[in-house]
């Protein structure tokens, strides 16, 4: 498993090393590293304020958004898990705002440069999935920065979860619905996305 740079190291240190990340509680590691790759691969993305949906104990935010981004928020519907953040919230001085919520309820405070959707976007029914980025996309902070590779938009709303790839269609897993790439693509159609980029894990 390969180390992380930057955002979850100490203080003073270039690398987290697995064991560190092991340290920063139930995070999933090697989403963890796939996600810091991808967002790695958007060079145009500016880093003023993060907004990760469903983000239970903070633990993305600590592994992941905290030192990549001037100012994070999260929210979730989980009392417990806003509870155990509370108790570290000392330690996460660039988070604003946590609120109790889920993706049906969710009301924006804030405009983003990333909206990040981890292991989450299986909870809710179609239309309320529809509906939660319709919401995102005009909360996304509006713009386009010249890369030395290209121009691309200065925020972005990413993805992480499940497909189907035997195509049968809906299904459920932990409560959670894993849909064909066809239905999500559907879904962010619907909602007036664009694809900029795509990826899975090796």
């Amino acid at each position: 498993m390969p180390t992380i740079k930057g955002s979850v190291a100490p203080p003073g240190r270039p690398y987290a090393t697995e064991e560190e990340l092991k340290n920063l509680g139930k995070v999933h590691v090697p989403s963890i590293v796939f996600m810091k790759k991808f967002l790695e691969e958007l060079p145009s993305l500016e880093h003023r304020r993060a907004l990760d949906v469903a983000g239970a104990d903070g633990r993305v935010i600590k592994a992941l958004l905290h030192d990549e981004f001037a100012a994070v928020d999260l929210f979730d519907q989980d009392q417990k898990a806003l509870e155990k953040m509370e108790r570290v919230r000392a330690e996460l001085p660039r988070l604003k705002h946590a609120d109790q919520a889920t993706m049906q309820t969710y009301v924006f405070k804030e405009k983003y440069n990333l909206i990040l959707l981890c292991w989450c976007a299986g909870y809710p029914a179609d239309h309320e999935l529809l509906a939660f980025l319709s919401k995102a996309r005009q909360h996304l902070i509006p713009g386009i920065k010249q890369t030395r590779r290209k121009r691309g938009p200065a925020s972005f709303i990413v993805v992480l979860d499940n497909v189907d790839d035997a195509g049968k269609g809906t299904r459920r897993k932990y409560g959670q619905r894993i849909r064909k790439e066809s239905q999500l693509k559907s879904i962010f159609s619907g909602a007036g996305l664009t694809i900029w980029k795509e990826s899975q894990p090796k």
